[in-house]
């Protein structure tokens, strides 16, 4: 999953990147456990 989506889309933007947010998050949470 990439997180500059090419979709001109606004709406898919801000959901790409909250996807790619919520993908870091997840990663950064895994690694402090």
């Amino acid at each position: 999953m990439n997180c500059i989506p090419t979709s001109p889309s606004i709406g898919v933007k801000l959901l790409s990147r909250f996807y790619c947010s919520r993908q870091q998050f997840l990663i950064r949470t895994s690694f402090s456990l």
